[in-house]
C-alpha cells in the first residue's frame, strides 16, 4: 500500500508555512493532501496560521482572536505572502488536492464546517484536533465530513500515559475515521489495531529518509512531511529518492 503524501502545512521546507505560496508548491510537488491551521479572527473568519500569536509567524503583534480579517491583510507571513483564509485555501485546494484541517482554535470549528459545507466540499476535507472534548463532540454531531484525532506524546496531559496506552484509548472512545499520531508514538501493533478498526492512521511529521522508509515499511495511509517532493520521489524511484535529506 502508498501513503498518502501529506504536505505539512504545505511545503513548509521551502516556502512560508500556511501560506498559498506553500500550498500551491505542495501540488506541484505531488502532495495528495495539504495540512492547514486554523484559527478564527475576532470578526469571524476562519484564517490559516499555526499559532494563535501573530508574532509566531508574521511580522505583526497580537493575537489572533483579537485581530480582524482586514488586519491580517496587511502581516508578512514570509516573502510577502498574506495570511490566507480558509475560502481561498479551499478555493486554491479544490479538484487538485485534499485539506487536513487541524482546528487549532475550537472557536473557530462551527464556521469550518460552515465554510465546508457551502463550498460542497465535504468529501474533499479532513476536520482533525487535538483537542479532545472537540473530537468527542464532532464525532457526536458531524457525520458528512471525515474526522481525524491528533495524538502527540503529551495529548492527555497531565495524566500519564504510555506510549503503548495512549492510542489505544484514542481508539476506543472517539468516533473519527483517521488517527493521526507524532511518529514516535507509531508502531507495528498501533498499525494493525487501527485498521483492525477500521480507522485510516496518519504519521506526522517525517522529514528525512530513514523515517519515511520506516513508515512506508510499517504500511501507514499517509506520511506528513515539510518536503512532499521528498517523499514522493522515494516511492517513484523505488526507494531512491533524488532529493536530499540533509
Amino acid at each position: 500500500m502508498t501513503p498518502l503524501v501529506i504536505a505539512h502545512r504545505g511545503a513548509s521546507g521551502y516556502e512560508p508555512e500556511n501560506t498559498l505560496r506553500a500550498f500551491e508548491l505542495a501540488i506541484t510537488q505531488g502532495a495528495q493532501m495539504i495540512e492547514v491551521d486554523l484559527h478564527l479572527t475576532g470578526d469571524g473568519h476562519v484564517v490559516v496560521i499555526h499559532g494563535a500569536d501573530l508574532s509566531e509567524t508574521t511580522n505583526m503583534r497580537g493575537m489572533v482572536s483579537n485581530t480582524t480579517r482586514a488586519d491580517l491583510r496587511r502581516a508578512d507571513a514570509g516573502k510577502g505572502e498574506c495570511v490566507p483564509t480558509l475560502e481561498e485555501t479551499l478555493d486554491l485546494a479544490r479538484g487538485r488536492a485534499e485539506l487536513y484541517l487541524e482546528i487549532k482554535d475550537p472557536q473557530a470549528a462551527p464556521e469550518t464546517i460552515r465554510t465546508v459545507r457551502a463550498q460542497g466540499l465535504e468529501g474533499n476535507v479532513m476536520i482533525a484536533s487535538f483537542d479532545l472534548d472537540l473530537m468527542r463532540q464532532l464525532g457526536v454531531e458531524v457525520k458528512d465530513i471525515r474526522l481525524g484525532l491528533i495524538l502527540g506524546a503529551r495529548s492527555l496531559n497531565p495524566v500519564v500515559v504510555s506510549r503503548m496506552m495512549l492510542p489505544w484509548i484514542a481508539l476506543r472512545h472517539f468516533n473519527y475515521q483517521v488517527l493521526s499520531v507524532h511518529v514516535n508514538l507509531c508502531h507495528r501493533l498501533l498499525v494493525g489495531k487501527a485498521r483492525s478498526q477500521g480507522k485510516q492512521l496518519f504519521v506526522w511529521t517525517a522529514n528525512d529518509e530513514v523515517t519515511m522508509r520506516k513508515l512506508i515499511a510499517l504500511g501507514v495511509d499517509g506520511i506528513v512531511t515539510n518536503y512532499p517532493d521528498r517523499l514522493k520521489g522515494l516511492m517513484e524511484y523505488g526507494g531512491s529518492t533524488p532529493f536530499s535529506t540533509a
